[in-house]
């Protein structure tokens, strides 16, 4: 008994001292996202689509505890949404795409490899275009979102949360390997006239190396 304690005492300091470590990562995903309409559009969730998007950016990881980190983000990412035809929208198969920079905070707690992690972000839309498909009728249409206060326009600023967790891989004694899976709510209704929430779901996987010294580790 005694030595099965000591082994797992042991496997918890150096979990703990990989988990210290500050990071500086790179990032480059894929990212499927959609749009939240409310109960007011409840009807519209039947007739959803996931879009694909891309992320691109960084991630930084302050190591301050044996098994507490600090995770800030900023990177550029595509949002949005798909309907299907016969949409009680428009009719058509439309796809709505947006533009963003967005800024998490996470806290994050290490549990051996694994970790939980959670908190809030906040996103600045840079641009976007809706695409209606053609038809018997009709040509394809696309049409670029314009931002502010109007009806057909959309808001700039967005903000939600993010939650998730992840796994760390010791890589060629001093580097790591991470799989993380975050999904992100958005908080703010972007649409001036209905309500549109953003959603995405985040599917991250990094290679780095640790800085030689952590400058957030106690002295």
């Amino acid at each position: 008994m005694k030595k099965q304690l000591f082994t797992i005492a042991l496997f918890l300091i150096a979990s703990s001292a990989f988990a210290q470590k500050t990071y500086l990562d790179i990032l480059a995903n894929y990212s499927p996202s959609t749009f939240y309409y409310g109960n007011s559009n409840s009807e519209l969730k039947d007739y959803r689509e996931n879009l694909k998007g891309i992320q691109a950016g960084l991630s930084f990881q302050a190591g301050i505890t044996e098994n507490f980190t600090l995770v800030s983000e900023l990177y550029y990412m595509q949002k949005g949404s798909k309907l299907k035809a016969d949409n009680p929208v428009n009719g058509v198969k439309t796809k709505t795409r947006l533009h963003l920079v967005e800024m998490p905070v996470l806290a994050r707690l290490h549990l051996g490899k694994f970790y939980l992690n959670a908190g809030p972000s906040i996103a600045y839309q840079t641009g976007g275009k809706v695409t209606l498909s053609s038809t018997e009728t009709s040509p394809e249409t696309k049409t670029k979102i314009q931002f502010g206060n109007e009806d057909d326009e959309y808001k700039r600023w967005d903000a939600g949360v993010e939650f998730g967790g992840g796994y760390e891989l010791p890589f060629k004694k001093t580097m790591r390997v991470t799989f993380d899976v975050r999904y992100h709510v958005g908080l703010v209704n972007i649409s001036n006239v209905s309500e549109v929430y953003n959603r995405s779901l985040l599917f991250n996987v990094m290679i780095s190396k640790p800085w030689k010294t952590n400058p957030f580790a106690k002295k």
